[in-house]
């Protein structure tokens, strides 16, 4: 059987070949065209795919196409019914729910590829990108079975989400809502302390400094339950219009802080390639030991609902946490790490290994 997968609906999209159970391309490319009215498939990855396979567009019989609109729809409809701004709204629509992008999608294959036939033979299976990406990452992991957790750093009004795999069945336990998103608390720190850089900024910080600020920095958090925190909404201005516009890169991470608390708290945000005082570094040493125990804090959470000793994660926490600090500050035996933001063009690849 000849498997083409194909991501599309992010900034990257991609396509990957599988001919009878192997794989054999994977092509990526530039989405210029993220929240237009018209979607855009990655046809180049494509004709370099079929190139590389050495065979004809007509000669496949299954494609697996990844998008958004495989999201939970109530709450996504939810989320894109709370969106104010027209414009927004309209752009969101386009990335998330309109149909008729879906349905053009099977026509604009043929007209590219299929001119001399009337009738593909190929079946259309659609799924969920972050699906994708959780198999993918479980399949390199080579784990029986295990827990996972989904933090996704661009746009996905399901912040973080975790369950079990096993096989090829993903069951999802909980998704939890935007204000329990651990990727704006890093992001909008990172961006007050003038930082661009971060990942290396704050390994380095984090070990060489003594983290005298955890207080201050707890501040940014509210203890909802044993283990889980949200952010407190006297410093962050998170609704869906400010997300929207932050994913199409229309506003930056400052749309999500609360300028005059944030001063308040931790004083002026420090100006891009300055100087770091020492406060600075204490500061940013201090966000780090917080943020590890809000991370550690979640994962034992997930231990405790899944009862898995094995997890896969899709983000290495910035840098900032290991596998083995996992283990030693978890009960989880087994942990397997992905940065996601690495992996985007492995999305088609992940969709087509749960069809194998």
């Amino acid at each position: 059987m000849i498997i083409l997968g194909l991501s599309i609906n992010s900034k990257i999209i991609s396509s990957c070949l599988f001919i009878d159970d192997e794989f054999v391309a994977l092509e990526s490319e530039q989405n210029d065209r993220l929240a237009s009215s018209s979607v855009k498939l990655p046809i180049d990855s494509i004709k370099k795919c079929l190139k590389i396979g050495s065979i004809n567009f007509k000669d496949i019989d299954r494609i697996i196409i990844s998008d958004h609109f495989n999201q939970n729809f109530k709450k996504s409809y939810d989320f894109f019914l709370a969106i104010k701004c027209q414009n927004l709204k309209r752009k969101a629509y386009n990335i998330f729910f309109n149909q008729r992008q879906r349905l053009s999608i099977s026509k604009k294959l043929q007209t590219t590829f299929l001119k001399d036939y009337n009738k593909p033979k190929f079946d259309l299976i659609h799924i969920c990108p972050y699906e994708s990406i959780n198999y993918y990452i479980f399949c390199a992991s080579g784990f029986d079975s295990s827990a996972f957790l989904n933090i996704n750093t661009n746009f996905n009004y399901f912040a973080h989400e975790y369950g079990v795999i096993s096989g090829n069945k993903i069951k999802s336990i909980e998704r939890l809502n935007l204000t329990n998103s651990l990727t704006y608390l890093y992001k909008t720190f990172a961006f007050y302390m003038g930082l661009d850089e971060l990942e290396s900024m704050f390994l380095k910080i984090s070990k060489e400094a003594t983290p005298i600020h955890q207080n201050t920095i707890w501040e940014f958090l509210i203890k909802i339950d044993k283990y889980n925190y949200i952010l407190n909404p006297k410093y962050f201005i998170i609704n869906p219009d400010k997300m929207i516009a932050e994913y199409i890169g229309e506003e930056d991470v400052s749309v999500f802080i609360n300028e005059v608390n944030f001063r308040e708290l931790l004083g002026n945000g420090r100006i891009r390639n300055t100087i770091l005082t020492s406060d600075d570094i204490n500061l940013i040493a201090s966000f780090s030991e917080v943020y590890k125990e809000v991370v550690y804090s979640l994962l034992r959470n997930i231990f405790e609902k899944t009862g898995n000793k094995s997890i896969c994660l899709n983000t290495d926490f910035h840098g900032l946490i290991d596998e083995n600090a996992i283990i030693e500050n978890t009960s989880f035996e087994n942990v397997y790490i992905e940065n996601h933001q690495n992996m985007q063009e492995n999305i088609p690849m992940g969709a087509i290994m749960m069809h194998l």
